[in-house]
C-alpha cells in the first residue's frame, strides 16, 4: 500500500504542476505586468501548492516533518538568506519550500527539459545550466530582492554523511553578503534516496526531522585583505564544521 501511496503522490505531484503552470500563469501574464511582482506571486503560489502536497504526504501516512516550534517560527521568518541544508531525499527542495517565506532555489539544469515542470522551474527557480558567472549573479540578484535562495551544497542526494562540500552557496552569500542558515534534514527510515524511486518506497512511515543548526553571519568571514575565493573558502569550511556538528 505504501508503494501504491507514493505513486499516487508522483501523479499528484506531476498533475498539480501542469494545473499550477495552466492556471496560474496565463492570469499573471494577462493582468500582472510587473515582471518582478509577477514572479513573486507565482512563488508564492508554489509555496502554498507545496504545503498541501506535504499535507497530502502527511494524510497518507508517508511521511512525518519533525520541526520544533523555534524552528519554525525561525524558518517563516528567514528573509534574504541563503539556506544550505543536508540533502538526504528527493523531495526536501518541497519540504523547505513549502516551510519557508518567498524561497527559490538552484535546481539541475537537466529538469529544465521535463515538459511536466518546466513551466514551474523556469518561473519560480534558477537553473544550473548557464556559465557559473551567470548562475552567481542571477542568484545574488535573487537575494537582494528579498528571496531566500535554497542550496544542497554537496551538489546531489546523499543519505550517508556529509559529502564533499561545494563553494557555489558560499561564493554567492560572500558576493550577496547574505547570512547563511545552516539546517540539517534527514529521513528515517530513507525515502527517496539517489537511485531509488516509488518502487523502492518501502515499509512504514519516513520521519523527516529539520533542524536549523546555525545562522550564519558571513560578515564575520569577510576581509578586507582577502579575495572573494579565499574568504567563500573560509565560510565553506565554517559551514561544514557547522554540518558536522549538528
Amino acid at each position: 500500500m505504501r508503494k501504491i501511496g507514493v505513486l499516487l503522490c508522483f501523479i499528484v505531484f506531476g498533475v498539480g504542476s501542469v494545473a499550477l503552470s495552466a492556471a496560474i500563469l496565463p492570469p499573471l501574464l494577462l493582468f500582472v505586468w510587473n515582471g518582478d511582482r509577477r514572479k513573486l506571486l507565482f512563488v508564492r503560489c508554489v509555496r502554498l501548492s507545496w504545503c498541501l502536497f506535504r499535507r497530502i504526504m502527511a494524510s497518507l501516512r508517508l511521511i512525518e516533518v519533525k520541526v520544533s516550534p523555534e524552528d519554525r517560527r525561525l524558518l517563516a521568518s528567514l528573509s534574504s538568506t541563503v539556506i544550505v541544508s543536508t540533502h538526504p531525499s528527493l523531495i526536501d527542495v518541497v519540504l523547505l519550500v513549502s516551510l519557508t517565506r518567498d524561497s527559490t532555489s538552484i535546481v539541475r539544469g537537466g529538469l529544465s527539459r521535463n515538459p511536466i515542470i518546466r513551466l514551474v522551474l523556469a518561473n519560480a527557480f534558477i537553473c544550473n545550466d548557464e556559465d557559473p558567472d551567470g548562475l552567481i549573479s542571477r542568484s545574488v540578484a535573487a537575494l537582494k530582492k528579498g528571496y531566500n535562495l535554497i542550496i544542497f551544497p554537496e551538489g546531489t542526494r546523499n543519505d550517508g554523511g556529509l559529502g564533499k562540500l561545494k563553494r557555489g552557496a558560499a561564493h554567492i552569500a560572500v558576493r550577496s553578503r547574505a547570512d547563511v542558515a545552516v539546517l540539517s534534514v534527514t529521513s528515517r527510515p530513507p525515502m527517496l534516496r539517489k537511485g531509488t524511486g516509488w518502487r523502492d518506497a518501502g515499509e512504514g512511515r519516513s520521519v523527516y526531522e529539520i533542524r536549523v543548526l546555525d545562522i550564519l553571519k558571513t560578515a564575520d568571514v569577510l576581509d578586507a585583505g582577502k579575495g572573494h575565493g579565499l574568504t567563500a573558502r573560509a565560510l565553506t569550511a565554517k559551514i561544514k564544521g557547522t554540518l558536522e556538528g549538528g
